[in-house]
């Protein structure tokens, strides 16, 4: 009997838990969702490209116009920092970056 009185505590203890972690999740879902309410949505109108800003020395291969959603942004940081410090940006080491090679 003493087992059976051991047991139904401990099981008591264990519900107790479980239902104060349920109410801690249920107030975290409720803060999330509060959250996601006060988050703004991004909309584009529309994108202008400066076409007459781009400077053609060498026109061979493929020439890509703007950048694309599937970008790495490691790598778009790195073309981003190379053309702040004027470092030419050739096609051919940007694909052999892409490549791994």
């Amino acid at each position: 009997m003493h087992n059976f009185h051991t047991y139904l505590q401990m099981i008591e203890q264990r519900i107790r838990r479980l239902e104060e972690r349920a109410m801690m999740l249920e107030n975290e879902t409720r803060e999330f969702k509060a959250a996601l309410q006060n988050i703004k949505p991004v909309h584009i109108e529309n994108i202008n490209y400066k076409v007459q800003e781009l400077i053609v020395h060498d026109l061979s291969g493929t020439l890509h116009v703007g950048l694309t959603a599937l970008t790495d942004a490691a790598q778009l940081e790195k073309w981003t920092q190379q053309q702040e410090s004027g470092e030419e940006i050739k096609l051919e080491n940007l694909q052999s970056e892409e490549r791994g090679v």
